[in-house]
């Protein structure tokens, strides 16, 4: 297995660098922008939306799912979003303790000092706004994080049941995440994506398609970067082109 993903990596690499240079032929740009809708129309389907896709629990479990669930609803307030009213970027954090972002990103594995740290990092006049992981909605929270979310002035903790990502995304200025699969889902809304740590999906294509934080201190300045310019959408499309060959 990790022989053939070694193999993959090199020839994403390869065909990154070289379209890059060349652009993407008419046809090859159709095949990315086809698969980009394709995918957002699946991310949006009555299967994956379904509250029963999302939360599974093994028979053993069912006592702590029902618990975790009338916590959830009896201890977590949520914030309005109203659509369009001022510009957002969004945070979608990993579940707590999840393993990637603990392997991955130890530095960045504390999403309360996160949320803290790019609260004040933002531009002025935009505000940021959280969704939750999916594993929140039956109950596994990470209470400390949300008291902090709350308590931050430009900062709004939104109902993931309310608020679908791909809806979310589609109207954010850009996404942040750690070492999660959301930055395909921003990707393919060709939006300017910040990740922590480790390069998307490990492969190290120069220059990345993403925004990479490898420290807290230069979030200002990248905030400042951040931008949905012809350049950055080139550059993913690129990048979405070769996992596709």
């Amino acid at each position: 297995v990790f022989d053939n993903l070694n193999r993959s990596s090199i020839a994403i690499q390869s065909i990154y660098e070289k379209k890059l240079a060349t652009g993407l032929t008419n046809d090859e740009r159709r095949r990315v922008l086809d698969y980009c809708d394709a995918y957002r129309k699946f991310m949006a389907s009555d299967e994956v939306l379904s509250f029963g896709h999302q939360v599974r629990y093994p028979g053993s479990n069912i006592l702590y799912a029902i618990y975790g669930r009338l916590k959830r609803k009896w201890s977590v307030v949520f914030d309005e979003l109203v659509p369009g009213e001022k510009d957002y970027f969004l945070f979608l954090p990993n579940k707590r303790d999840n393993y990637r972002q603990l392997l991955l990103t130890p530095q960045f594995s504390d999403n309360a000092v996160l949320v803290e740290k790019i609260s004040c990092s933002i531009p002025n006049n935009t505000l940021l706004v959280v969704k939750d992981h999916p594993h929140s909605s039956r109950g596994a929270l990470d209470y400390r994080f949300i008291k902090t979310v709350r308590a931050l002035p430009n900062c709004l903790y939104v109902d993931p049941r309310g608020h679908t990502t791909d809806e979310l995304i589609a109207n954010a200025r850009g996404v942040i995440t750690v070492a999660s699969t959301a930055i395909i889902d921003a990707l393919v809304h060709m939006k300017p994506v910040l990740s922590f740590g480790q390069s998307p999906y490990l492969v190290n294509v120069d220059p990345l398609p993403v925004f990479n934080a490898s420290s807290l201190e230069n979030l200002p300045e990248l905030f400042k970067q951040m931008s949905q310019t012809n350049d950055q959408v080139e550059r993913i499309e690129v990048f979405l082109y070769p996992f596709l060959s």
